[in-house]
Formats: C-alpha cells, structure tokens, sequence
C-alpha cells in the first residue's frame, strides 16, 4: 500500500479534536477520549472541579490525564509516513485531492495487485484489467480497522507487561525483605 494512502487513512485516527492537527503529548480521559496535553489543559483553564470531556461531555471530579504513549508512537509513525510520502501528500488541514499523474483524476480506486492508489481510467485501463481493484474509502477503511485491531493488541501486551513488571518488582522487594531478614537473625 502506499504511504500516502496509509498516512491518509491514518490521519483522522490520530488527530486531536480540539487543535485539529496530529497529537502533540496525547493523553486519555477517563472516557477514553484523546487529547493534545496542551489543548485539555487550555480547554479546561483554570478549573478545579467539574472537568468535561469536550467530547462526550462526561464530567469528571478530578483531573486525571493517563498519557497515551502508545497513541504517540502511532502519531510517530503518521509523521514518518507523510514524509515517506513526500510532496504528492497534501499538508494536514488542506483537503486538497490527489490526482492521477497520468490522467489528472481524482485517485478513486486501489489497485490491490500494485498496492497503488488509482483514477477510475486506469482502473478500465489494460495495465490494471485482471487486477483486484476496490474503492479506496473500502481500503482505507480495512486499514483503520486493522489499526485499531493493533492498537488493542499492543495495549493488550503493555498491560500484561506491566502485570508481569509489577509481580517481578514484588517478588525482588520480597526477596530483600527476606535477605535483610536472614542477615539480622544471624
């Protein structure tokens, strides 16, 4: 798959609904809702109670910002893929179309056999005829999908790292206990 199309379809996932652009610091809400650090904290000022979720509109007693270091990575990745890109990318905030260099059409279609975004005239073209060709809203839909599907996954393992983390620092806190025990009875 392109980058383009990938950075494309990625964009939105990891734009922050305040500022509209990529994620600076994320972090979550309770409600699950991200935000730049910044943006939450200029949205919310000077409160120090009653803290709203922009989004839901969940109301919260304490402000508890969880950072979402997993959600930055993706946002890492976004940028590198723009760049990746290069120039055919249009900047973040300007929906300008992409259009086909061959036949200056808006780029409708993907060429799963190329991994190429496509113009409906080279879609009927014969470069492209026995190829698997789908809409490209259908692809880029599959890999926000398989995004989230990922994310949920990494998110999955963190947490059983940091389970797995907690036990072991338990168990060394335990073991010095014991150590230090033993040295005093002797």
């Amino acid at each position: 798959m392109s980058s383009w199309v990938l950075a494309e379809g990625l964009t939105s996932e990891v734009t922050c609904p305040i500022c509209l652009n990529l994620y600076q610091d994320p972090v979550r809400l309770e409600c699950e809702h991200n935000f730049c650090r910044a943006c939450i904290a200029d949205a919310w000022g000077q409160l120090e109670s009653g803290f709203r979720c922009p989004q839901c509109r969940e109301t919260f007693p304490q402000l508890r910002l969880k950072s979402n270091r997993l959600l930055a990575n993706i946002v890492e990745r976004v940028r590198q893929l723009r760049l990746d890109a290069g120039p055919a990318l249009p900047p973040a905030g300007e929906p300008t179309p992409v259009l086909c260099p061959r036949h200056e059409e808006k780029l409708k279609l993907y060429c799963q056999d190329d991994q190429l975004a496509i113009c409906v005239v080279c879609g009927v073209s014969r470069e492209h005829k026995e190829h698997q060709i789908v809409p490209i809203h259908e692809t880029l839909q599959y890999c926000q999908e398989k995004l989230k599907e990922s994310s949920g996954e990494l998110e999955k393992r963190v947490e059983t790292i940091r389970g797995i983390e907690a036990s072991q620092e338990k168990a060394v806190l335990e073991l010095k206990v014991t150590t230090q025990l033993s040295l005093v009875d002797q």
